[in-house]
This record gives C-alpha cells, structure tokens and sequence, in this order.
C-alpha cells in the first residue's frame, strides 16, 4: 500500500475505514485499524483524527469509564460525497481493515438459517444476516446431501462472523488469490 500523504485523503481515510466499522471504537483499536496496512502512519492518524473530532466529522461516547469514538452523519455524508476520490486500492485497503473488527455481537447482528428439502433429494440452504431486523446479507445454495448440509451448519454454528467475513472479502475482491484466474 502506497502511503497517504496528503491530510484530506487520511481523513476520508479513517472515515470510511469508520463508516464501514459501523460502531463507537475505542482509540487505540482505531489507530491500530487504521496504520496496520501502512496507508497512514501514527502521526498522520493522530493528526487527522483529532481534526476531525474538531469539525464534528467523529464524536466521542463514554461508557464504563471508557471512551469509544463514532462517526457522526455528517462524517457519514463526508463518505458519501468524497469517497470516489480515494483509488480504488485504498477503498479496497480501508474496506479490510474494517471488516477484520467488525463482529456480530458489536454490531447488533443475528444469523438465521433455513433449509428446504427439494423434491429431487437435495437440499436448499439459506443464510441470513440481520442487524437490528433488517436483512443486510443472505447466500442461498443447494446441497446434494444431509452430509453437506451438516458440515455447513456445524461450521456456521461454530464461526458466524468468519464465515460472513471471508464471503464478504471474496465478493470485493480482498481475497481474489482464492480464485482461479483461468475461469
């Protein structure tokens, strides 16, 4: 990843890396989050982030003695406007970084999951994430046998959030190794 330099990039930055989190963060998990992929240096994050606490773009909430940071709606319609002026790359780069703390618990989420036996012996399998009863993401496939169908709830029963996490890098291209370019 190619440094950000320049301030208003490092702010839309943390920002989208923030939008796409979707919860209050405690600082440091925030700075950590941010400078991991070397896009923005801790100087530069500290910098930023304390003028965008400034502008109303961050607000912070305590709780238990303890101070979490949350993008506001106006730091939410500074994304909107402005996030196609980060490369592409960096959206990518922003959007992994969010997505490595996100979990269901934090963010309100629940699973369902459903299957329907198909006349023809096979299995039609439904997962559904919700967040506060609204359905943010569903997968539908059909299995061949109960065997198939077992294994899959046993690994979603064991890791919901790795299993949301690792469709939603495929399907935006953070995990495009996995794939075979010759399809």
């Amino acid at each position: 990843m190619i440094p950000l330099l320049k301030k208003t990039e490092i702010k839309l930055y943390i920002l989208y890396i923030m939008k796409n989190i979707g919860y209050a963060i405690e600082y440091d998990k925030l700075n950590d989050t941010v400078t991991a992929d070397g896009a923005v240096n801790y100087f530069g994050f500290a910098e930023c982030f304390s003028e965008l606490l400034e502008t109303g773009n961050v607000t912070v909430e305590s709780a238990g003695g303890k101070e979490s940071f949350k993008i506001t709606e106006q730091g939410i319609n500074v994304v909107d406007t402005l996030e196609d002026s980060l490369s592409h790359g960096t959206r990518r780069t922003a959007l992994a970084a969010a997505t490595r703390l996100t979990s269901f618990e934090k963010r309100g989420a629940s699973t369902e999951q459903n299957v329907t036996e198909l006349p023809d012996g096979r299995y039609l399998f439904t997962f559904r994430v919700k967040e506060y009863n609204k359905e943010i993401f569903s997968v539908s496939v059909t299995l061949e046998n109960r065997d198939q169908l077992g294994t899959i709830r046993r690994n979603l029963e064991k890791n919901p959030d790795g299993v949301y996490k690792c469709i939603m890098a495929l399907l935006s291209g953070q995990a495009d190794y996995l794939l075979d370019s010759t399809l």
